[in-house]
């Protein structure tokens, strides 16, 4: 992952619309796998919330930014913030709720988590 970031930073220009979108993907795969082998390293509760929400937020942004992709955010020469908050908002809200349930409202509870993701 560290690599991917790197030759992102190295070849793609800063003007390219989704560039700090994958920036910020690269950021966040680095952290969750650092969260994960945190979590297999030393199993406590703190590791495991943080690795579920960890796999977690890594699937939503894969899906945010697959539909960044796919509706052509990359190809407009103006960047359209529209999308950003279409895609973008409804997403959050259901990760915001996955984080409610996993931390505060429910045990932890694998069988979720996996349902979930």
């Amino acid at each position: 992952v560290f690599l991917g970031i790197s030759n992102l930073v190295a070849k793609v220009p800063v003007t390219y619309n989704l560039f700090h979108t994958w920036l910020g993907y690269g950021i966040v795969c680095l952290i969750t796998w650092f969260v994960s082998f945190l979590f297999h390293a030393k199993d406590t509760v703190t590791t495991e919330i943080l690795d579920y929400l960890g796999a977690s937020t890594m699937v939503m942004l894969s899906l945010f930014c697959m539909l960044l992709r796919i509706s052509g955010r990359d190809q407009f020469g103006k960047i359209k913030n529209h999308l950003n908050y279409k895609y973008g908002l409804p997403i959050f809200l259901l990760w915001a709720y996955h984080a409610y349930n996993l931390g505060f409202y429910k045990k932890i509870d694998y069988g979720y988590n996996m349902k979930f993701n």
